[in-house]
């Protein structure tokens, strides 16, 4: 995920301070300077999972028009039961039965094109809908592993939205695809342990819907919490860094560094094996006069990263 201009403006000085008294090119290095920094960046993020700017993953609809135009598939975040067959024809506007040749006979409730929505009317059903305006894909899904405790694959983790067991029909099923049950777990059922992306699921609250319910889903043959289903777990959670950490940002520098001096030993070399004047000789290493200045900023990078990894558990 792309960091933001204040963060990367920071990385770019780190990188900088890291060149100096390195001989920089003229011309278009600007702009592999910052091609650079930004591949820097998706490394840190990569390697080690998180993001240097808030980022949320999200299975609810992006806009109300999203919503809209895909009711089946985001209908379990309505917020009225008007919402599928909205606007009705009781709700058409003159203009908007026009269409229609004025004969009620000739529409579908719902159907009406959200281009030819009146902005009343779209103020109406954004009323009726959840969504996400920073969605950025869907909704994280984990595998059940009978226990309390589970991590996410990003982290830290800013805020968790909703934690659910939605089990949906595989494939070979005559319903595939279909939501088969979905239990959410209330705000006051789990603990977040931000920092390494872990969350716990009390045991209490199985235990007391183990003894009020009939229902499979909650049943002990589940286990603990979560059922042994591959991607059973529902999360819905926002992760990165609102500050990121110094080092981090320095690990990206020390990245970038390394790769830019690489290029401008290219430029400078261009794979010579030395050079040499009266009374004066060098020799590159592997035809790369910074080679060994950009393995030491590399090599750095990877150490800075290491309080960074998560603790894995696997149990509770």
């Amino acid at each position: 995920m792309p960091a933001n201009e204040k963060t990367l403006q920071e990385i770019m000085q780190y990188t900088y301070d890291a060149l100096a008294g390195v001989d920089i090119p003229q011309g278009d290095f600007d702009e592999l300077f910052r091609r650079e920094v930004l591949r820097a960046v998706d490394w840190v993020e990569q390697t080690i999972k998180t993001s240097f700017s808030p980022v949320r993953r999200t299975n609810l609809p992006k806009t109300p028009q999203d919503a809209y135009e895909d009711k089946l598939r985001y209908r379990d975040f309505q917020k009225s039961p008007a919402y599928v067959s909205f606007p009705t024809w009781d709700q058409l506007i003159p203009e908007q039965r026009a269409k229609y040749g004025n004969n009620p006979d000739n529409y579908v409730d719902g159907s009406l094109p959200w281009a030819l929505l009146t902005e009343e009317q779209r103020l109406i059903f954004s009323s009726m809908v959840e969504y996400a305006p920073n969605k950025i894909g869907e909704a994280e899904r984990l595998d059940g592993k009978h226990a309390a405790y589970f991590q996410t694959y990003m982290a830290p983790i800013v805020t968790v939205y909703y934690i659910a067991l939605s089990f949906v029909a595989p494939p070979g099923y005559e319903d595939v695809g279909k939501r088969l049950w979905f239990r959410l777990y209330k705000p006051n059922e789990f603990l977040v342990y931000h920092k390494e992306g872990g969350i716990h699921i009390f045991p209490a609250v199985m235990a007391r819907i183990t003894s009020t319910s009939q229902d499979p889903l909650y049943g002990s043959q589940y286990g603990v919490v979560a059922p042994r289903i591959p991607q059973v777990i529902e999360v819905d959670y926002e992760y990165g860094y609102t500050d990121p950490p110094k080092r981090l940002m320095q690990a990206a520098a020390y990245r970038a560094a390394g790769d830019l001096l690489l290029h401008i030993s290219t430029m400078y070399t261009a794979g010579l094996a030395g050079f040499g004047v009266e009374g004066f000789n060098a020799s590159f290493n592997d035809g790369m006069l910074y080679k060994p200045l950009a393995d030491k900023y590399r090599t750095e990078a990877f150490e800075m990263l290491r309080p960074f990894y998560r603790v894995v558990m696997t149990g509770w």
